[in-house]
């Protein structure tokens, strides 16, 4: 009979010693990292007489400001403090209103572009439509994507109905 040696099997063990050990620095390394999703931002909304100030979630909405009037003009600002004055960004309505240079109506549309001012804000009015419910406007900032949310009318949630 002869007598199996188990030599293979501990060397073949001592490389992946290593390899396992690499794999949990790297691991750990990354879980102790925090989630970013995107830049910094910050969003004020006008409503009335007071400023509603709301940061992203993880996916880059805003939260939802409500109780702002059917037509109303809103001026919003989305502040970046990583950001640079200059930098462009794309503004566009996709539930409708408009985006307006200034506050004239007239000279408004879906979308336009800006840049950042040197308080690193992008400064825009939006102007709703007769309609209640939610209007989603996105800040694009290079690869970087937010959502503004507005609710036209009183908060409407589904158990209060």
């Amino acid at each position: 009979m002869k007598k199996e040696s188990h030599t293979p099997l501990l060397l073949r063990f001592s490389y992946l010693l290593p390899v396992f050990t690499f794999l949990f620095f790297i691991f750990t390394n990354a879980i102790s990292q925090p989630l970013r999703m995107g830049e910094n931002a910050t969003c004020t909304i006008k409503v009335g007489e007071k400023y509603v100030v709301t940061k992203p979630n993880q996916i880059g909405h805003f939260n939802r400001v409500y109780n702002i009037p059917p037509l109303s003009i809103v001026p919003i600002e989305v502040y970046y403090p990583d950001g640079k004055a200059g930098e462009k960004v794309v503004i566009t309505a996709l539930d409708g209103g408009t985006v307006l240079e200034g506050t004239d109506p007239a000279k408004g549309s879906i979308g336009r572009s800006t840049d950042l001012n040197e308080q690193k804000k992008c400064v825009f009015n939006f102007m709703l439509t007769e309609n209640s419910g939610l209007f989603r406007i996105t800040v694009a900032k290079g690869t970087d994507m937010k959502v503004v949310q507005i609710w036209v009318g009183p908060e409407s949630l589904p158990f209060k109905n």
